[in-house]
């Protein structure tokens, strides 16, 4: 267990001053990935809010605006024009669409297993996986939503290539059409990544924008800019907040909202512009960092997690008690799921990866292995 732990983070070489790292099996952006983890964190501590416990609605109203739509704009960030149009479709297929169906089945058939809530057949949850509509199938809606926004985006990005301003002011005409359909027209039909398509569009073109003004933005803000950008940022995005609380009675603005929509997406902009300041001028923490190379299996099965916990919790009648402290037992309870998620996690990553959209590490498993076999034979 122990070796898990401390092998959680994978070996790494620092190759900027962006915190860009470089591992064997990918490029990654260390603070995108810990943006993904703190997102991933609030996801978790959202989904708290149940029948049986809920927290104080000001914590849902601080994240809503950011807690998904920073995943967008990370699609953007980290998008890259190098493959052909298949290749790419082919990449996302084994890095979204794969883990989808696999973390998918795996938790629609072990909760016919063991299952410490109610459930749909599994047949019928199937049915609603692939469908991406019913109540069940919705639960993994992210990896989907995430895996069609990029496609689309794809032969944009390719039309448009080296045009920053001509690609946001594509991808806002695609906005402008999703709010007037969704003005028009009775919503909640279809599934919601089709439904808010030109919604995901529009933010992972203003993470691509941002990638490609990256060197501009980089002259421009210093260290000491960023920290004054980041006070404004701040004040803008509590004042915006009291507006919607205050003045709008509108308290919960998240991704493809459909109350108030210029306010909304400004609202959604400040949101990110604050957590991605806060990723990258704050102290790069190892276990967020992971999380966030971890969103995938997170997302899939925090949900297990959590039912296990509340189905404890429920035993040994603590509930009242965690509801009369929720604005303190939440962000606890949601650090105990984090924490418990790391060994499961770790172990898909080396056995199964395939499913979380990774590759095998041959020579991680054979170091694991060989360690086994030294002390075996040191034993003898």
């Amino acid at each position: 267990m122990n070796y898990i732990v401390q092998n959680v983070n994978l070996e790494v070489n620092v190759v900027s001053n962006d915190s860009e790292i470089k591992n064997k099996t990918a490029f990654r952006i260390s603070w995108i990935d810990i943006m993904k983890g703190y997102c991933m964190l609030f996801v978790m501590l959202h989904h708290l809010n149940t029948a049986t416990y809920s927290f104080p609605s000001l914590y849902s109203s601080f994240y809503a605006p950011f807690f998904l739509t920073a995943f967008f704009v990370s699609g953007g960030l980290t998008y890259s024009t190098k493959r052909g149009f298949w290749k790419y479709l082919l990449n996302k297929t084994i890095t979204l669409l794969v883990p989808l169906f696999t973390l998918g089945l795996i938790a629609i058939l072990s909760s016919q297993v063991i299952s410490f809530n109610e459930q749909e057949s599994a047949g019928s949850q199937i049915i609603d996986l692939f469908v991406q509509v019913g109540t069940e199938g919705h639960k993994l809606w992210f990896i989907a939503a995430m895996f069609v926004y990029c496609i689309v985006f794809c032969p944009i990005a390719k039309l448009l290539q080296n045009k920053p301003y001509c690609i946001l002011l594509a991808v806002s005409g695609l906005l402008i059409i999703n709010i007037v359909l969704q003005y028009c027209t009775p919503m909640g039909q279809l599934p919601w990544h089709i439904e808010s398509l030109g919604h995901g569009l529009f933010w992972i073109g203003i993470g691509y924008f941002l990638k490609l003004k990256k060197n501009k933005i980089a002259s421009l803000l210093s260290r000491k800019r960023q920290y004054l950008l980041l006070v404004f940022v701040v004040v803008l995005y509590a004042g915006l907040l009291c507006i919607s609380i205050l003045v709008l009675n509108t308290g919960y603005m998240a991704f493809g909202s459909a109350d108030f929509y210029g306010f909304s997406i400004l609202l959604n902009g400040a949101g990110v512009a604050f957590i991605m300041l806060i990723s990258k001028l704050t102290p790069q923490f190892r276990f967020i960092q992971y999380i966030g190379r971890s969103t995938l299996f997170y997302f899939a099965f925090h949900g297990k997690v959590q039912s296990l916990l509340f189905w404890i919790f429920s035993k040994l009648s603590i509930l009242e008690f965690l509801n009369e402290y929720a604005v303190i037992t939440s962000i606890v309870i949601t650090l105990i799921e984090a924490v418990i998620l790391l060994i499961p996690s770790e172990l898909f990553n080396l056995f199964l990866p395939f499913t979380v959209g990774k590759k095998y590490d041959k020579d991680r498993l054979k170091k694991i292995f060989g360690r086994r076999k030294n002390e075996n034979s040191t034993c003898q």
